[in-house]
């Protein structure tokens, strides 16, 4: 691990206090969930606003989890007693699903795959459940049936990518499952990033068989030993992260994983794009892998709050403790 003193991590104002768990980035620019149901908006002058004060259902319960449609333009959230609910980044309208199939545990990650109206939504619990939705003509999701692809242990993380959804666990499992991109995702299918309003989106490659109701599989992690935080899934690039600043590589053709040393302390957040990773964690450090620089860098950050979350795109975000917001410029 090396030291990267040219870190130009800055802290963002924010209109909260209490900590924020997850963001993403959208067509818009990034969005944060957090305590209270609270969901921030990053405007085009770099000014953070609350778009969603008390959550999907006006409880103000607290969110843990958000994902975004490949097109950059719906927002999924879910956090504590079963809430549920989206955002459409164009209408800032919110749409309610609270405890879908009767569920109010809490939710704990959300994953989305395809377009906005075509999308494949995906929710795990504390209790290691899996609820699956499509979305149908009218716009109105239809609930599965909650599966577990493991053995009841915390699932912690979802994240889709190269016709994949893949889930982490508690006890240092990882499962995947196949899962049917959008039909007509044409950036997806040709492999290219869509971009759009100054963000780099993400998109989503088809499974390599067409699928309805892919079974989850084991896929790691042996001897393990920690607990995962956090999983991104690029293309055919998976990356968990976990406990003692550890972060698995797997190797999908060898169907095998490999341990990196990035830091000391547990990782609660990670993604990747591009080539370029970061991760971060609970003690506030923040960690990072770009092309044509050997192994990973620590990164200096202007905060000791603990980090929770972070997305990659036209400008990278991090997110934790006391509503900190970090931003960094790609090219700094």
């Amino acid at each position: 691990m090396t030291s990267d003193t040219h870190s130009d991590w800055t802290v963002a104002e924010t209109p909260v206090d209490a900590a924020l768990r997850d963001v993403t980035q959208t067509a818009v620019g990034p969005y944060a969930v957090g305590s209270d149901g609270v969901v921030l908006g990053r405007t085009d002058d770099g000014t953070w606003e609350i778009v969603v004060p008390a959550g999907p259902a006006t409880a103000r319960n607290h969110l843990t989890a958000v994902d975004v449609t490949a097109d950059g333009r719906r927002l999924w959230f879910a956090g504590s007693s079963g809430a549920l609910g989206r955002y459409d980044t164009e209408t800032g309208r919110k749409h309610d699903f609270t405890a879908p199939g009767e569920k109010t545990s809490t939710w704990e990650a959300v994953a989305v795959t395809g377009e906005r109206g075509r999308e494949r939504l995906f929710a795990a619990n504390g209790s290691g459940e899996v609820l699956a939705a499509t979305v149908d003509a009218d716009g109105c999701p239809r609930f599965g049936p909650v599966v577990e692809p493991g053995r009841g242990s915390s699932i912690t993380a979802l994240d889709a990518g190269g016709g994949r959804v893949y889930a982490v666990d508690t006890s240092g499992n990882v499962f995947a499952r196949p899962v049917r991109a959008s039909a007509d995702c044409d950036d997806a299918a040709s492999g290219a990033a869509a971009t759009d309003g100054g963000a780099e989106l993400r998109s989503d490659p088809p499974a390599e068989e067409p699928d309805d109701d892919g079974a989850w599989r084991e896929i790691g992690i042996d001897g393990a030993q920690v607990d995962f935080h956090d999983v991104a899934a690029s293309g055919d690039r998976v990356l968990v992260a976990g406990d003692g600043g550890l972060i698995y590589r797997y190797d999908a053709v060898c169907d095998n994983w490999t341990p990196v040393q990035a830091g000391v302390g547990a990782l609660a957040g990670i993604d990747d794009r591009d080539g370029r990773t970061v991760a971060v964690g609970t003690d506030g450090s923040a960690f990072d892998r770009r092309p044509g620089r050997e192994g990973w860098g620590w990164a200096p950050v202007p905060t000791e709050d603990g980090l929770g979350a972070v997305a990659l795109g036209a400008f990278d975000v991090a997110v934790g403790e006391g509503g900190a917001v970090l931003e960094r410029g790609v090219d700094s």
